[in-house]
């Protein structure tokens, strides 16, 4: 089967060298691409709307994977975008399937344009801001015509069961969160051994959505003096996190990690915390990618009651989105009774992404 994946993607290698790369949906989008190559061909055409500077385009040109083609945001915009459609007009007649990720600018159309080319068109979802969202007058239109554009797709797959109430009936909807790379899972196949004192572990953006302020804010409110937070990740927060971490020697910031390094101080921390912050809107539509890599640890996880928790209740440790219930959550460590490496690992490995990709394209 011909698969043509329209996203905003760069190999991983390159998440942490360009600017403006959210590694969380890099990571999803190499993970799909990966396990669809395997009994599909596959054309990836990204469009990186965030700008790639000269010397990274230049490498990332050099090291072009076979079948992905890039176009740079960087050039003028309409003209990247006409570049970019102009590449995309010619593909899709060649595919049986075409995978959007996201309803961004330069996909808008996608789906009436494979429709007319008898071809199937699946709109992967993974973040939406709706109208309530914004306070701009042409953010809220932006977000009318995205709404607009995706009830157009003939499948969509969401990462959160919030995002079908806004699709229309004759549409496919399936829900699939993401997944866990066999690799990762493997490298926690033994038990990692955790530090001596209590960790408390964050990786992952910094920002006032996914909640570092609060998990902040909760952690000085948790007065334990021989317990640290360790947190790694990049956003517009990051001087924000430094000053705390300056003012509260029990925290430890490691900045941007690479990969394996990150996946190290997961076995070497005591649980793991997920602080998104629900308060916000556009948090309805999407799911902490990192809860996957937390399971496959075996460890025990706090975190904030994301869209779909429930299905999730029996592996982790549920809090509202307040810093005072995150406080709760931490000092009640000692207390709760956990249901050990094991069952939390047997649960995650139902969600290996060779398993994931059979909800996103039939194989029938």
């Amino acid at each position: 089967m011909r698969i043509l994946v329209c996203a905003t993607v760069v190999p991983n290698d390159y998440e942490n060298m360009i600017e403006g790369v959210s590694v969380a949906g890099n990571r999803f989008l190499n993970n799909l691409i990966r396990e669809l190559e395997l009994e599909n061909e596959v054309l990836v055409l990204a469009y990186l709307g965030y700008g790639v500077d000269d010397k990274n385009w230049n490498r990332l040109v050099l090291d072009k994977k076979d079948g992905w083609f890039y176009v740079n945001g960087r050039v003028p915009k309409i003209k990247s975008i006409i570049e970019y459609r102009r590449k995309m007009k010619r593909e899709i007649q060649r595919s049986e399937y075409v995978i959007v990720y996201n309803p961004t600018y330069c996909y808008l159309g996608f789906a009436r344009l494979a429709r007319k080319s008898n071809v199937k068109s699946v709109m992967v979802l993974a973040d939406y801001s709706p109208e309530s969202a914004y306070r701009n007058l042409l953010r809220k239109f932006y977000s009318k015509i995205q709404r607009k554009d995706i009830r157009s797709y003939d499948k969509v797959v969401a990462l959160s069961d919030f995002s079908k109430k806004m699709l229309n009936k004759k549409q496919e909807f399936v829900c699939m969160e993401g997944g866990i790379n066999q690799k990762v899972f493997e490298f926690f196949n033994e038990e990692k051994k955790s530090e001596e004192k209590l960790v408390l572990m964050y990786a992952g953006l910094l920002s006032g959505s996914t909640g570092v302020d609060m998990l902040l804010e909760a952690f000085s409110k948790f007065e334990r003096p021989d317990v640290e937070l360790w947190i790694s990740g990049k956003g517009p927060l990051k001087e924000f996190v430094c000053d705390y971490a300056k003012s509260d020697k029990r925290i430890k910031f490691f900045g941007v990690m690479e990969y394996k390094d990150y996946l190290v101080k997961l076995g070497e921390a005591s649980v793991l915390v997920n602080p998104r912050n629900m308060n916000y809107p556009e948090n309805a539509f999407n799911f902490p990618s990192k809860i996957f890599e937390y399971l496959a640890t075996g460890k025990p996880i706090i975190s904030t009651k994301f869209y779909g928790w429930e299905r999730f209740r029996e592996y982790i440790w549920f809090y509202n989105s307040t810093a005072d219930d995150l406080r709760d959550g931490f000092e009640m460590i000692d207390r709760e009774s956990d249901i050990g490496f094991e069952k939390r690992r047997k649960f995650a490995e139902t969600y290996l992404w060779e398993r994931q990709v059979k909800k996103v394209i039939d194989t029938d």
